[in-house]
C-alpha cells in the first residue's frame, strides 16, 4: 500500500529522485482486531456462515429483553443496528461467525424484509 504511488509510479518517482519518505508504504490503518476478524473470515467458506434455529431463538430472546416495554416489536433495521452491530463490531466478523468461529454449514436459506418485525420473523 503506497501512499499515492503504485508501483509503477514508485520506480518512476525513484529515477526523479523523489523523496524517499514519499516512497514508504503508508501505515495500516486497521486496528489488530479488524485484521484478525478478516482473516477469520476469509478462512470460513460463506457456505458456513451460518448460525442454528437455536440461536436464532437466543437473539429472539435478547430482543424481547432489550425492547420490552419499549418498541416491542422491533423491526430487523433495528434488531441489526442495536444488538447485532455492536456485538460484531469488536471483532470485525460478521454475526454467523462472532456466534460460530469455526463456522456452521447452512442447509437452509432464509430471507427477511427490513422493515418486517424481527419476532414475527423468527
Amino acid at each position: 500500500q503506497w501512499t499515492g504511488l503504485d508501483v509503477k509510479s514508485k520506480a518512476v518517482a525513484q529515477r526523479q529522485g523523489a523523496r524517499p519518505e514519499v516512497l514508504h508504504p503508508a501505515p495500516d490503518p486497521r486496528s489488530e482486531q479488524q485484521t484478525a476478524g478478516e482473516e477469520q473470515m476469509r478462512a470460513i467458506h460463506p457456505g458456513h456462515w451460518g448460525i442454528t434455529g437455536m440461536q436464532l431463538k437466543e437473539l429472539a430472546n435478547q430482543v424481547v429483553q432489550k425492547f420490552i416495554g419499549d418498541r416491542e416489536n422491533p423491526n430487523v433495521y433495528q434488531v441489526v443496528d442495536e444488538i447485532i452491530k455492536p456485538a460484531c463490531l469488536a471483532r470485525h466478523v460478521s454475526y454467523a461467525v462472532l456466534l460460530n468461529p469455526d463456522g456452521k454449514e447452512c442447509s437452509t436459506f432464509a430471507t427477511h424484509a427490513w422493515f418486517e418485525s424481527f419476532l414475527q420473523f423468527v
